[in-house]
């Protein structure tokens, strides 16, 4: 092989080389790149998941605060009556109707100490007038997890009057749930005069 022959070959090889160190180079950096998009793409659904989560955090709550043992209730707002509780459904259940709107008014303090609540407790339709026997509140503290809702409970029993007839003995009870961080509150309305038993439900998002 002459001198031409080998320097045409060194060249050649030197270029394969070089090539090659080219083509490694540019893989390095592509799966750099990847890497990189990767974590980025991870760190902005982390970043969202975040947010969400503050967000979740930073309800604002207004018109319930509680102290210690001592609930303060400021609550006038509307609330849906729902055709079942649309807290608890079966997966293949179909989800709560919402039949329509009323107005709910909770005023008062209650003391989860000594089980008193003093103050008023309307619900649009289905008012406590008349003999009201009671109202109490309770913390109840359910099986799993230590956790817990506050809980009232009030009961009347008032003459139902159609026209100038007294017909019976209306009896109304309000059996009322409210999440421990406040963001939900559930009144199951009973009722004693073979009249369908109400579900009502409100839900700050």
């Amino acid at each position: 092989m002459n001198k031409e022959n080998k320097s045409n070959e060194q060249a050649l090889t030197l270029l394969l080389n070089k090539h090659q160190k080219v083509n490694r180079i540019k893989v390095v950096i592509a799966f750099m790149l990847m890497i990189l998009i990767v974590v980025a793409v991870v760190f902005v659904n982390s970043d969202k998941e975040l947010g969400k989560q503050q967000e979740k955090k930073q309800i604002k709550i207004e018109d319930i605060t509680v102290d210690g043992n001592t609930m303060v209730l400021n609550v006038d707002r509307k609330f849906y009556i729902y055709d079942k509780d649309p807290r608890y459904l079966d997966k293949d259940e179909p989800p709560a109707k919402i039949l329509r709107e009323i107005e709910v008014v909770f005023n008062g303090v209650a003391d989860f100490d000594t089980t008193e609540f003093e103050g008023e407790i309307k619900v649009e339709g289905y008012e406590l007038d008349g003999n009201l026997i009671g109202c109490c509140a309770n913390k109840v503290f359910l099986d799993k997890n230590n956790e817990y809702h506050y809980s009232f409970s009030c009961i009347n029993a008032c003459e139902y009057v159609d026209g100038s007839e007294t017909k019976n003995l209306r009896i109304l009870k309000y059996d009322i749930e409210i999440s421990s961080d406040l963001s939900e509150i559930y009144i199951m309305v009973w009722m004693r005069n073979d009249e369908e038993d109400v579900r009502i439900y409100s839900k700050l998002e």
